[in-house]
């Protein structure tokens, strides 16, 4: 499991810096640098949502990243090993628009 943190404050699942799922999937099978990462579970927050305004969102800052940067040194078996893991993409509209700050290639 890891420590991590989001920025990308578009996210249905986003809550204060982090995120509201219990895992997350990020995307990169061919990636050899970051900005060719995106959070795969990444959904658009309905216009006009509030960031807290779902009840049932809270943040969980760890929990399990599942990974298919194959090419990222923290990818184990398509699970990701690192400590703390970064989410950045700020006003993003859609998945690919957001990137795993953590990445590193192997």
């Amino acid at each position: 499991m890891a420590d991590l943190t989001c920025s990308v404050n578009t996210c249905a699942s986003h809550n204060g810096g982090y995120c509201c799922r219990r895992a997350i999937e990020i995307h990169g099978p061919g990636a050899a640098m970051k900005d060719e990462t995106f959070c795969g579970s990444f959904l658009p927050r309905a216009e006009g949502e509030a960031t807290n305004s779902v009840s049932s969102c809270h943040p969980n800052p760890t929990m399990e990243v599942h990974c298919t940067a194959g090419r990222c040194a923290y990818n184990e078996g398509g699970r990701c090993t690192a400590e703390n893991v970064g989410i950045s993409g700020g006003s993003a509209e859609v998945m690919q628009e957001t990137l795993c700050d953590s990445f590193v290639l192997r």
